[in-house]
């Protein structure tokens, strides 16, 4: 489809993500270079079900490493389609001034 662009909300270190599973969430940021992605890493919140249902069992620093390679793929495709665009001409619509 020419022009989609995609956005992805990742979280990091859920309960019981493996090496594995991060290492498919690696090559899901690499296979589709998303435009946009809100990354974190997991935390409980109180009054929320993953507090409730959930032992965080996954170590902070293990959290902290993964979410900086994750956001080091999305930010490698972000740079990439970017790379693309300079040069390039778009039209564009402009209803009045922003806030």
């Amino acid at each position: 489809m020419p022009g989609l662009t995609l956005a992805t909300d990742i979280i990091c270190g859920m309960p019981g993500e493996t090496e594995a599973d991060h290492a498919e969430t690696l090559s899901l940021m690499q296979a589709v270079e998303f435009e946009n992605a809100f990354c974190f890493a997991f935390s409980t919140r109180e009054k929320t079900h993953a507090h409730r249902r959930f032992e965080d069992d996954v170590p902070q620093e293990v959290k902290k490493r993964r979410l900086n390679e994750v956001l080091e793929s999305y930010r490698r495709g972000r740079d990439r389609k970017n790379a693309a665009e300079v040069g390039r001409q778009h039209c564009v619509q402009v209803e009045g001034p922003s806030r």
